[in-house]
């Protein structure tokens, strides 16, 4: 029964099932034809389901103005922190086995900065300082989480 709700969900959230198989085929090619290391491969195949993600929100975001008598859906809080302390700490931990931890953690941090941006002009709403705060401290105890369990696992 499982196999089957993980089927229908690839088949609801095509756009992001499409990416990750793209990021995925990306990740083999690259690493076949230029030798990369299988961090990159992943950071890869990671970045790809990211912008499958984003292609999903924008649509439902779509489908949301074109019919407003829709209800508005929320999300809370303690999930949104979840959700971007589970992504900064993923892109954070490739991002490190890559390239070093003080670099994950410059790029993490960035990444915020410029993610505030894009997410006001998609969700065309006001982005505000304690929002941009709010991101940035999911993002470094996500790094914190992810690379506490990588040290904790390698001692």
């Amino acid at each position: 029964m499982d196999a089957l709700e993980v089927l229908f969900a690839a088949f609801y959230y095509w756009r992001v099932t499409v990416c990750v198989l793209f990021g995925i085929a990306l990740a083999s090619v690259l690493t076949n034809l230029f030798a990369l290391s299988a961090e990159v491969a992943h950071l890869f195949a990671f970045l790809a389901a990211l912008g499958g993600v984003v292609w999903q929100i924008t649509t439902l975001i779509a489908k949301e103005a074109a019919n407003p008598h829709l209800e508005k859906t929320t999300i809370s809080k303690p999930i949104a922190f979840l959700g971007i302390a589970c992504i900064a700490g993923l892109l954070g931990h490739l991002i490190a086995s890559a390239f070093g931890v003080m670099t994950a953690i410059i790029t993490v941090l960035i990444a915020v900065l410029l993610f505030a941006p894009l997410v006001a002009a998609i969700t065309k709403r006001n982005i505000h300082l304690h929002q941009i705060a709010f991101m940035f401290l999911a993002s470094l105890i996500g790094l914190a989480t992810f690379y506490g369990i990588n040290t904790f696992l390698h001692t």
